[in-house]
C-alpha cells in the first residue's frame, strides 16, 4: 500500500467532509490532533473533540460547509489550502474566505490552524 504525500491527504479530508464521510474524515488523523476551530482562538485536541465538533454541527444548527480551492505544500510536512467558509441556517448566508495550514505527519492530518494563527494564544476547548 502506498503512502499518501501530504497534499493528497489533505485533498482527501476535504473530499470526506464534503461527501459527510466523517469516518473515512476521522480516519485521515492523528489520535493526538489539534485543531484551532473557531476564530475566537478555540482548540479542539484529539478524535473525541474532533467527533465532538462534527457532532455539534450536525445538531439542528446551522449547516457548515468548508471547500478547498488551492491546496499547496509548504514544506516537508506542511500543507496550505486556501478556499471558502460558508454557514447556512435560519435563512442566512456567510460566505467567506478561509486559509489554514495543515500539518500531517505519518500520513495523517496532525494539526490545523488558520493561517496567521499563533498557537500560544490559543484557548482551550474541552
Amino acid at each position: 500500500m502506498s503512502v499518501l504525500s501530504p497534499v493528497d491527504v489533505v485533498r482527501r479530508v476535504f473530499e470526506c467532509r464534503a461527501a459527510g464521510d466523517i469516518r473515512s474524515l476521522l480516519a485521515l488523523l492523528d489520535p493526538d490532533i489539534r485543531v484551532q476551530a473557531t476564530a475566537d482562538g478555540a482548540v479542539v485536541e484529539g478524535l473525541p473533540g474532533v467527533r465532538a465538533l462534527f457532532g455539534r454541527e450536525s445538531a439542528a444548527g446551522p449547516r457548515v460547509e468548508v471547500e478547498a480551492h488551492r491546496i499547496e505544500s509548504d514544506g516537508e510536512d506542511g500543507v496550505l489550502v486556501h478556499g471558502r467558509i460558508r454557514v447556512i441556517g435560519k435563512g442566512a448566508l456567510s460566505d467567506s474566505p478561509g486559509a489554514w495550514r495543515f500539518t500531517v505527519r505519518g500520513g495523517r492530518v496532525s494539526g490545523i490552524a488558520p493561517l496567521g494563527a499563533e498557537p500560544p494564544a490559543l484557548r482551550r476547548v474541552a
